[in-house]
């Protein structure tokens, strides 16, 4: 399953119903309501974490409009995105979007967390559709891992879910890429010694971090 069916599904579930079709009949997907309470409960802790950030850490902010171009949603001037950035070293802390027609909607957020050195560890993002505000459409947690040679992050959904994870770097000498979406991380075709180098370290469940901190 690509990333893009995944939202196709998410879609569906949380903004249903919608018909789909199935080998032998017709089925109606019908709403999620526990996953569309849960994911905009995240989103609202999110929220509060990132205003919790900037009322602890001394910043600056940068503003500019943007927007989207296509057939289907043609809207070039559709938010207004505010980053924010630590006064003192530059390192980026959150980034936030809102719906330029309706301020108080928030259309997409995202929260950068470090550690005591101040090397990321983790982020969290939440995105609604421009047209759909039941419930988030992507609700994520993201860890991170860097070591001297590679780097990379795994990714869980808001209810638990482990959806995606990557790597780049150098391993021996040996380049490497890895990319794996939901379905493949279960038993990845990749070698063994490579995965565990990339991924060492990573939680493999979301586990506390899905209350946003």
């Amino acid at each position: 399953m690509n990333r893009l069916t995944h939202l196709i599904i998410i879609f569906s579930l949380l903004w249903g119903p919608v018909v789909a079709n199935a080998a032998t009949e017709d089925k109606v997907m019908q709403v999620d309501e526990t996953m569309v309470k849960q994911w905009n409960i995240f989103s609202d802790k999110v929220l509060a974490l990132h205003k919790k950030i900037l009322g602890a850490t001394a910043h600056r902010k940068e503003i500019r409009s943007g927007g989207y171009t296509g057939y289907y949603f043609n809207r070039p001037d559709f938010y207004i995105e505010e980053t924010y950035f630590a006064e003192d070293d530059g390192r980026l802390l959150s980034r936030v979007k809102w719906e330029k027609a309706n301020p108080g909607n928030l259309h997409v957020l995202e929260v950068y967390i470090y550690d005591e050195s101040r090397v990321l560890v983790r982020d969290y993002l939440v995105a609604y559709l421009p047209w759909g505000r039941n419930a988030p459409i992507q609700a994520l947690v993201n860890f991170h891992t860097r070591a001297a040679d590679v780097q990379g992050f795994r990714q869980f959904d808001a209810s638990g879910v482990r959806v995606y994870e990557q790597c780049s770097g150098q391993i021996d000498g040996k380049k490497i890429s890895i990319s794996l979406e939901s379905h493949e991380i279960e038993s990845p075709r990749i070698d063994q010694k490579d995965y565990k180098h990339c991924f060492s370290g990573l939680p493999t469940k979301a586990g506390i971090y899905l209350d946003p901190r």
